[in-house]
């Protein structure tokens, strides 16, 4: 098999890892005390939050391979459990043990620990089974606070065919499950239809009015108007109409794709999907938790282009973030190299897809280098390399193609510089478009530099570093017991 044959097939298999999200009509309510934290207390207004407990619980995550469950239970689950308690706080915590009355909850026997109590505010159940299916993982509600109406326990269950295992040395698995995980967390801490009219301001008094229709493009599209999040959304667009969270079209509780791109909570996690500003603001939005925002992956999808990016006329050869054709190109984190493909949940525009062996940050990738010399291209986490494109060749001019560079940035404002490496060669770009390098047929096509330099140039550390470490010039430093570029797995 020819190097374009399995660049095909990558191209359709190693994309999307979908989730099997599911809402229970049968939400069950336990009264085990909640402390709101924002509300008035003695006269003093209480602003602190509390650290999220969370407990997870393996009594069903039994199917699959010693080295399935050890990596989930080992590896997957710790991580995103450290990640969460890092960023998000709970402004009602539990005051008395969960304890579940009844034998049965979500469809199983109940985890022998509810029957007698567990002191945490967030209980997650996990299940393991090996399905046919393409989904990943699902969630499930089982039971909300009687007070606020918090979430307070869910399952997540686990695919063994999809979820593959990985190691420090398969770092982009290792995201792809992570934020495949994340995902269902966030689903099961209140991104679910049965919960939405249940958010409360800052009080604990139920919003009202904030779950809206809206037609767009011709559709009825189910928006969540949370003031902070609405606010968010609207000041990184750049447009002060913007009504609110978009969902899919269906109504499920997915935002959505065409607006919300690289985001996790999209339906399908891909390789360069981020926990944005939106991920956490809908969580603060909710009026159950309090998040920190330096948590939060920078994200540049949309920002900036105004209530054309909304409109209902939206012409997709005007905005950067689409494509049309089928050229090769870098996604719009500067990550990976891929080619223009659209999507059903994208409505008809395209993006750049990325592909595995066409990520910068893959250390297989060298082998698809398109320059002569793979040194000149360099792949690997950590190694400071970013997509650029252009039709560079060492001997004759090709189509476009994408290339992993490293690169440095400096000055600043207007006389900020960006210098590419090719080997031994440097190329300064001062300004956007096509530029020639010594020694090589074609060129490169410089991005601005003053634009790259500040978002997809800038040095930053995956996830502030998962909660592990702590995180100086875009490098984390990880704490004692914790290993990797983002500290995501055990030493």
């Amino acid at each position: 098999m020819n190097k374009t044959s399995l660049l095909v097939i990558l191209l359709v298999s190693l994309t999307l890892a979908q989730d099997n999200f599911e809402e229970d009509p049968n939400m069950l309510y336990g009264d085990f005390g909640e402390r709101n934290l924002n509300a008035e207390e003695g006269g003093d207004r209480v602003l602190a939050s509390s650290k999220l407990r969370i407990t997870n619980d393996f009594t069903y995550l039994t199917v699959g391979s010693d080295e399935f469950l050890n990596y989930v239970k080992g590896e997957l689950i710790p991580a995103v459990t450290s990640y969460l308690q890092a960023a998000v706080s709970t402004n009602y915590p539990l005051t008395s043990p969960i304890t579940v009355t009844k034998d049965t909850l979500c469809g199983r026997a109940t985890p022998q620990a509810l029957l007698t109590g567990v002191k945490t505010d967030f209980y997650v159940i996990y299940s393991s089974k090996t399905d046919t299916g393409s989904w990943v993982a699902s969630a499930t509600s089982c039971m909300s606070s009687t007070g606020v109406k918090r979430p307070i326990i869910i399952t997540i269950g686990l695919n063994t065919r999809t979820l593959k295992v990985a190691d420090i040395n398969d770092p982009l698995l290792h995201d792809v499950n992570i934020n495949t995980l994340t995902h269902e967390y966030i689903h099961g801490l209140g991104l679910n239809g049965v919960h939405f009219n249940n958010f409360v301001d800052s009080n604990g008094k139920v919003l009202t009015g904030h779950v809206k229709k809206v037609t767009l493009s011709g559709i009825d599209r189910t928006v969540l108007d949370l003031p902070s999040l609405t606010t968010r959304i609207r000041n990184f667009i750049g447009c002060s109409s913007i009504p609110g969270y978009f969902l899919t079209e269906s109504g499920s509780a997915h935002p959505e794709e065409r607006f919300f791109r690289w985001d996790i909570m999209v339906n399908g996690a891909s390789t360069g999907s981020k926990i944005t500003q939106f991920t956490l603001g809908f969580l603060e939005g909710t009026g159950w938790y309090s998040v920190d925002y330096s948590y939060a992956e920078p994200y540049f999808f949309g920002q900036g282009q105004g209530c054309t990016f909304y409109g209902d006329g939206l012409v997709a050869s005007e905005l950067e973030e689409f494509c049309t054709g089928t050229d090769m190109g870098c996604t719009d984190v500067g990550d990976s190299g891929g080619y223009c493909n659209g999507s059903t949940d994208l409505e008809g525009y395209k993006v750049i897809t990325a592909q595995p062996l066409l990520n910068c940050e893959n250390p297989k990738g060298s082998s698809y280098t398109v320059l002569a010399l793979a040194s000149k291209q360099v792949y690997g986490r950590g190694l400071g390399s970013k997509c650029f494109t252009g039709n560079l060749n060492a001997k004759k001019s090709v189509s476009q193609a994408s290339y992993c560079l490293t690169y440095q940035c400096s000055g600043s404002g207007t006389s900020t510089k960006l210098e590419l490496n090719f080997g031994p060669t440097k190329l300064t770009c001062t300004e956007k478009g096509p530029m020639s390098v010594d020694g090589y047929v074609g060129q490169i096509n410089c991005p601005d530099p003053i634009a790259y330099c500040q978002t997809i140039g800038k040095p930053t550390c995956l996830r502030n570093c998962m909660g592990r470490g702590s995180c100086s010039s875009g490098k984390c430093y990880c704490s004692s017991g914790f290993q990797g570029t983002d500290c995501g797995f055990t030493a």
